[in-house]
């Protein structure tokens, strides 16, 4: 189980716990149950069906590992705690926004309504297997939770570090994995327009010699003479004529026309562009803030350590 921490001057102690449900609900005894068809009871006999067929079980013990599931095809759930009160409780990690809640019913999970500030801002693999980032944003701030040691998360942090080609490029990858559907409905919708046009066109055909021959009426509507409205005539405005700006003479290059008919190859990427951009900036205010942080508890040892020492020279 992961167990990712944050400490902050004015809000508390923040943890988040990353982990299976049975693990979450050490932490947090009001962890849901499984539903009557996710029980483990349910769950097992899917797994041991897929198990007892041979090609298929080999099959689905390479894929869960791969979607981040365990054998009873589960995905971690993620409970996030204030000064050890759950406020954020979750099913699955996922890329979302979840509001930070003075209370959380027991047995809840958190609603996935649309957040405002203060809020988390939970950021996972596109395969949701693992975080890679969790930021509380509140009004005036944005600050980074800290992840564990030797984590999926602290791997890629600390090569973001020792490295300024990943700093941009591994935002911009997460940028790609949060346009993804954008980049599968590119590749895969004229496959699928293709694929549903001929199925339509097979039913239509299939139908149609059951479809009976009416003879339908002709109806005659009635004709309504309408009135004609008289001709107005307008007064003639003599507007000002503006002067003719002397546009270039410019001939866009062939790939710039083809990108601008084509906005959903380049439109992906500039998702990821922004989104990239924004994952860095939040990562470079969380540090200034963390900064900020450590500079004031710096500032208030020194104080209290002069303020001792003066009242011991007070003393002698």
């Amino acid at each position: 189980m992961e167990n990712w921490s944050l400490v902050h001057p004015g809000l508390g102690r923040f943890e988040a716990y990353v982990g299976w449900h049975d693990e979450l609900r050490q932490i947090d005894p009001s962890y849901p149950e499984p539903d009557e068809d996710d029980s483990p009871e349910a769950l097992a006999q899917t797994a041991a069906a897929k198990k007892a067929d041979g090609r298929l079980g080999r099959l689905a013990g390479r894929v869960r590992p791969m979607l981040g599931m365990n054998e009873q095809w589960q995905r971690q759930g993620l409970v996030i705690t204030r000064d050890g009160r759950t406020i954020s409780r979750h099913r699955s990690i996922g890329s979302r926004k979840a509001p930070m809640a003075r209370s959380l019913p027991d047995g809840k999970f958190t609603s996935s309504s649309s957040a405002t500030k203060p809020y988390f801002d939970i950021t996972a693999d596109p395969l949701g297997r693992h975080l890679t980032d969790i930021h509380l944003k509140t009004e005036d701030e944005v600050v980074a939770f800290e992840p564990p040691e030797d984590s999926p998360a602290a791997r890629r942090q600390d090569a973001m570090d020792a490295s300024p080609w990943k700093r941009v490029v591994y935002p911009l990858l997460g940028g790609l994995g949060k346009s993804g559907w954008a980049i599968v409905m590119l590749l895969l919708a004229p496959v699928i327009t293709e694929i549903i046009a001929t199925v339509i066109a097979w039913i239509v055909e299939l139908l149609a010699p059951l479809v009976p021959d009416i003879d339908w009426p002709n109806i005659s509507l009635p004709s309504i003479p309408w009135p004609d409205l008289p001709n107005i005539n307008w007064p003639d405005i003599p507007w000002p004529s503006l002067p003719s700006i002397p546009w270039p003479d410019w001939t866009p290059p062939g790939w710039v026309v083809w990108l601008l008919d084509h906005p959903k190859v380049w439109f992906p990427i500039v998702l990821a562009v922004v989104w990239g951009v924004g994952a860095r900036r939040n990562a470079k205010k969380s540090q200034a803030k963390k900064a900020e942080w450590a500079k004031r508890h710096e500032y208030a040892r020194l104080a209290g350590a002069m303020r001792e020492l003066a009242a011991r020279e007070t003393d002698d």
